[in-house]
This record gives structure tokens, C-alpha cells and sequence, in this order.
């Protein structure tokens, strides 16, 4: 922020800060910070320039002085600022705003104090101190989609008053995921698998000079991200000329419980319907006996969409045995065996057996045990 000279006003006097971006009757301090040199007086720190009001004229009502220095409200919207002598390093204040209605906001003012500085009626050189401040570390924030790591360069924000260079001495491991530290100062986070939600880690940084530095939180969003339903292969039997319903879902899920539907599936020899249920009614081409592969592929909501195979054996069907027509003869008054399943076949080598007979219209029949007729 800049720093301005201004003469005393009214302590109350009202600043018009009006501002239509917020919600009306409402009141937004703004977090300052700025830059000053050691041993330097009444630097003059404008506060309200950043600040907000719905309806305008706000002043300065309360503030806290500074840990390293002091502060004049100057009546104006303005604070003066004089460091203790020989401080260098990091001060803060705290200030309260109020608008005509009484609403009120309170922000924080961060005061980088840069340089050395000698203390004051000491002409000795021996005692010439030079004061090295802490460096800062400011908290980072950072998004990513889950699964997927994030580079987060924590230093860019953070600060020395003196320019020393600041280096991470330590970290913590988030409770959602892992962290590494690069070579040029940088975090790779990435979030554990499946992860989404808030996850974070703290760092310290120190600036090879005081013994002590500054730590930090890292806060990283892990957005969530609708995932690909996971199509698994299927098998089944029938035979020739011969449908088959296949429930190829079954066995199908989503990582995101979302429904999923069967979108299109097609065969080399032979034809699929979908149902509404999600089934398959497969039909084998005529004739065809071999091993046929459908290919399918589901989707859920979002069009994220996986495929898989069902490979359907179709078998030969059993083929209907063949009679042959037999003939004998027989003396008047005698009887005879007849085995008439000698001249009968089955294609498939099944076991014949005679089921019925009808009587002749001039003699009796009857079948024996050994399935042969006899007259």
C-alpha cells in the first residue's frame, strides 16, 4: 500500500467509502501492509483506502498499538507509525471501523520494519547494533482435482524485511495425502487416491540469520471429479438357433454410485437387443455354432462411458435320431422278434430307445425288455 502526508482531522471525521459490491448495511475492513525503514518516524499508513462500506462515511472507532512501535489515529482515515528505536523485523495493529449505522469491521495491519538501526544517545560504535528481522511466512492456498497433484510455491508471497534469502526448514505431511519438497523450494501435494475435500500442511522458513523463522499453512482444495463406470467381461452358453439373455450389468459398477445404463452392443454372428432392465437377448446366427463376442458399452449420467466383452459359446443342438423302416416274415400261427432299432441312427450317438408303437391290424405286438418288438 503507499504511504501518503496528511494533516490531523476531526478524530470522527467520515471517509466516504461507499461501495455497491457488498451486501447493503454491511461493512468490509481490509486486511494492509506496508513497508518502512528502521529508526523512521510518523510514517503515515492509510487504511481506509482499501476498505468497503454499503452506505459509506466510515471512521476509525477502536485499534490496538503496535508489540514494536506506536500509532497516532490521525483523525483522517490515516494512522502515523514510528517503530521503536533500533526494531527491525515484523509489527502489528488491529483497527475497527464503524459506518454511520453503526456497523462494524476490524483488520489487521502487518508492518515490515527493513533495515538497522543504532540506538538512540549511544555514541559508542561498540553498541551500534544492526537488528535482523524474522522473515515472514505467509499462509497459501492452492486447488487441484482429485487424483491429480499440484506444484504449490509456497515462498512466492512470502517475505524478509531485511532481503535475506528465505529457505524451508521444515514440513508437515497432510492427513489426505503426500508431500515432497523440490529443489527450487516449490511442494508437489498430491492427494490420495479418491480423495476430495479439504486437505492441508505446515512449513517453516527461516532466513540462515536468526536462530528463529516463521511457519506457515498450506490449505489445498481437492475438488471432486465424476469417475468412468468400470465395464467387467461376461460369458454365457446356448445353443445353436438359440437365444440367451445375458445380464452384462451385473457384474458392472460405478466408483461414484451413479446408475449406469448399457448404451450400445453389437456381434459378429448374430444379433442383440437391449432391454430396458439393461439385459441382452442374444441370438446366434442360423447355423452358427462356434464361440461369438459381443462387444458393449455402458455410461452413467455425466457421458463417462467403459466397454467390455461377453463371449457367448453356442453349441451344437441335439439333432433328432433316424427310423428306419424294417420288414420280416413269419409261418402262419407263429410268432417272431423284430429288433427294430438295429437299422435306427442318432447323429449325436444318444442311446435310442423305442417311446411308442401302434398294434397291426391283423396280429399283436408286443415290446420287450430289450426294447425289441415281438409278434
Amino acid at each position: 500500500m503507499g504511504i501518503e502526508q496528511q494533516g490531523a482531522l476531526n478524530s470522527k471525521e467520515q471517509i466516504d467509502t461507499s461501495s455497491a459490491s457488498i451486501p447493503d448495511g454491511t461493512v468490509n475492513a481490509v486486511n494492509d501492509w506496508i513497508d518502512v525503514a528502521a529508526n523512521s518516524e510518523n510514517t503515515i499508513i492509510n487504511v481506509l483506502r482499501n476498505d468497503e462500506s454499503s452506505r459509506g462515511g466510515l471512521y476509525i472507532s477502536e485499534f490496538i498499538q503496535p508489540a514494536n512501535g506506536t500509532i497516532t489515529n490521525n483523525g483522517n482515515g490515516t494512522f502515523s507509525y514510528t517503530p521503536n528505536p533500533g526494531y527491525a523485523g515484523k509489527d502489528t495493529f488491529s483497527y475497527t471501523v464503524t459506518d454511520g449505522d453503526g456497523n462494524q469491521s476490524s483488520a489487521l495491519v502487518e508492518i515490515y520494519v527493513i533495515g538497522s538501526g543504532s540506538m538512540p544517545n549511544d555514541n559508542s560504535a561498540n553498541n551500534d547494533q544492526a537488528v535482523n528481522g524474522e522473515p515472514d511466512a505467509k499462509w497459501d492456498d492452492a486447488v487441484t482435482d482429485e487424483d491429480q497433484p499440484v506444484v504449490i510455491d509456497v515462498l512466492a508471497n512470502d517475505k524478509d524485511p531485511d532481503g535475506d534469502p528465505i529457505t524451508i526448514t521444515d514440513f508437515t505431511q497432510p492427513k489426505n495425502g503426500t508431500v515432497v519438497k523440490n529443489a527450487d523450494g516449490t511442494f508437489t501435494y498430491t492427494p490420495n487416491p479418491g480423495f476430495h475435500g479439504t486437505d492441508e500442511f505446515e512449513y517453516s522458513v527461516n532466513d540462515g540469520v536468526n536462530a528463529w523463522g516463521d511457519t506457515a499453512k498450506v490449505t489445498i482444495e481437492v475438488r471432486e471429479i465424476n469417475q468412468t463406470p468400470v465395464a467387467r467381461d461376461d460369458s454365457g452358453t446356448t445353443e445353436e438357433n438359440t437365444p440367451i439373455l445375458i445380464d452384462v450389468l451385473a457384474n458392472d459398477s460405478d466408483p461414484d454410485g451413479d446408475a449406469i445404463t448399457v448404451v450400445s452392443a453389437t456381434a459378429g454372428n448374430g444379433s442383440v437387443e437391449i432391454n430396458a432392465d439393461g439385459k441382452l437377448v442374444y441370438t446366434p446366427n442360423d447355423g452358427f455354432i462356434g464361440d461369438d463376442h459381443i462387444s458393449y458399452t455402458i455410461s452413467d449420467p455425466d457421458g463417462n462411458s467403459s466397454s467390455a466383452t461377453a463371449t457367448i459359446t453356442v453349441k451344437k443342438g441335439n439333432e433328432a435320431p433316424v427310423a428306419a423302416g424294417d420288414s420280416a416274415e413269419i409261418d402262419q400261427d407263429q410268432s417272431i422278434v423284430i429288433d427294430a432299432l438295429a437299422n435306427g441312427s442318432d447323429a449325436d450317438g444318444d442311446i435310442l430307445t423305442i417311446l411308442s408303437f401302434e398294434q397291426p391290424a391283423n396280429g399283436m405286438v408286443v415290446q420287450n425288455a430289450s426294447g425289441k418288438i415281438g409278434r
